[in-house]
């Protein structure tokens, strides 16, 4: 934290503690909150750091390593990682000095007062949970955080690796989803061709990819002259901004929101374009493109990505708004991640989808339910489970133990209970010719894996459901 953000912020005051007094009160708090730590652990830690690994200060402003030195992870990388852990599962808009300051306050690090401190509701809650989240993915994040302080670099710790993460995630998308635009659009080429690289040859410069971003009630418009609607919304006579919800993010490409207002909600954010966005940003691009070529179909997954790197277990609104923004920037004109496209202003058009989660003026909460449980329907399959971040779910290798020793379990488990079956029954009878006629009536569907719901949405594209 820099030093201005140390002082007293209350005109009240009397008069600003001495620099002396304020490191003695950050040292009051410092040892008060070691009192807790046990003495065995005060030498387990001392004895961890030896004195030739930098502290986090110096990882922070030496960024080059110096030759030689073996140390492939320092205390920096964790809290990198989490910048990049938590801009694609959080926020990428995170205000990591708001979010410090706040809970070193509450830790009572730094004094009352200090700038930067969200200290209103319903925000304060909100700050210290992520706050809280960071602490427990970073090992001993609290005494770093002291040394941070003491040090004054707050303000530097945490933005340094979000953006870079960001543009990771784009630079790939941009080529790949012009492909996958054509299957949603059901068209065979683009017309003019889109180069890769260049700039206004995307968004409102071209009339094709125009139309996955036009909002539904605007495309009746659209389609009667899309040059001339084009034009008119680059020179901000028609308004498309980040309040209007483009038709890419609908499984039917916006056609049943076009037909009425009331309809603004019907197959939102189900789109399979979006699906395959998010699959590359979080499971990779080897799984995204072998779930592009058929997203209704199985397939054994590559074990990496985000989602496995991080533990990522199912499919999350935040996470779904992350890859909402970044489809949205790619088929937008703009080629810089800080430049916004025209009306659409970025981190609006992010905090838009969270919104109809979080604001109480837009939650469904039937809806909201309906949506998550629609895509982890549909990707749930893919992601890690619970169970195998902790280590006891391997695979589907029939080699190993843990799965020899189930199949053993399950035999005897199927065994004992069709001993017990035939000892309760005085008699047999031959088996209902309705019984699979009810199991169907029942809307369930057999497959190779887990029975699924006839009636759950799943997402699509509009090609199939034509097709259909």
């Amino acid at each position: 934290m820099a030093k201005s953000s140390r002082k007293k912020a209350s005109a009240s005051s009397k008069s600003a503690p001495s620099k002396s007094s304020r490191s003695k009160s950050v040292r009051h708090s410092r040892s008060a909150t070691r009192r807790h730590v046990s003495p065995v652990e005060e030498t387990r830690h001392d004895s961890e750091r030896d004195s030739t690994r930098p502290t986090i200060t110096e990882s922070l402003r030496n960024k080059r390593k110096k030759k030689g030195d073996g140390q492939s992870v320092n205390d920096l990388d964790a809290f990198k990682d989490a910048a990049r852990r938590f801009a694609c599962t959080y926020s990428p808009y995170i205000n990591w000095s708001r979010v410090l300051t706040t809970g070193l306050e509450r830790d009572e690090v730094i004094e009352d007062g200090c700038r930067n401190i969200a200290d209103k509701e319903p925000e304060r809650s909100k700050v210290l949970e992520l706050y809280d989240l960071l602490l427990g993915v970073v090992p001993d994040a609290l005494d770093l955080l002291r040394e941070v302080v003491d040090n004054e670099a707050v303000d530097e710790l945490m933005n340094l690796a979000a953006s870079g993460l960001i543009s990771n995630d784009i630079r790939g998308l941009k080529s790949r989803i012009l492909d996958w635009s054509k299957v949603f659009l059901d068209i065979q080429e683009f017309i003019p061709p889109i180069p890769a690289e260049g700039k206004k040859v995307r968004g409102w410069y071209h009339t094709q990819l125009a139309r996955l971003l036009c909002t539904p009630v605007k495309l009746d418009e659209y389609d009667k002259n899309p040059a001339e609607f084009c034009a008119r919304v680059r020179e901000n006579s028609i308004c498309i901004d980040h309040r209007c919800f483009p038709s890419c993010f609908y499984s039917d490409a916006g056609v049943k929101a076009s037909k009425h207002r009331d309809f603004v909600c019907e197959d939102l954010l189900l789109s399979t374009l979006l699906a395959k966005v998010w699959v590359d940003i979080f499971l990779g691009h080897t799984n995204a493109e072998t779930f592009a070529d058929n997203p209704n179909t199985k397939f054994r997954v590559l074990k990496k990505g985000k989602a496995y790197q991080y533990g990522i277990t199912e499919v999350t609104y935040r996470s779904i708004a992350y890859a909402s923004l970044l489809m949205r920037h790619s088929l937008s004109s703009s080629t810089d991640w800080w430049t916004d496209d025209g009306a659409v202003v970025k981190r609006a058009a992010f905090d838009a989808v969270v919104a109809l989660f979080e604001d109480p003026k837009y939650i469904q909460e039937e809806w909201n339910l309906d949506l998550l449980n629609a895509w982890n329907t549909t990707l749930g399959w893919l992601l890690p489970s619970a169970d195998a971040i902790t280590g006891l779910e391997s695979d589907d290798d029939e080699d190993c133990s843990l799965n020899m020793i189930q199949t053993i379990v399950q035999r005897k488990k199927q065994a004992a209970a069709s001993t017990s079956s035939q000892l309760d029954k005085p008699t047999t009878s031959p088996p209902s010719p309705n019984a699979s006629s009810s199991m169907s009536a029942a809307g369930t569907v057999i497959t190779d894996g887990p029975a699924v719901s006839s009636d759950v949405r799943t997402l699509n594209n509009p090609a199939a459901e034509e097709s259909d």
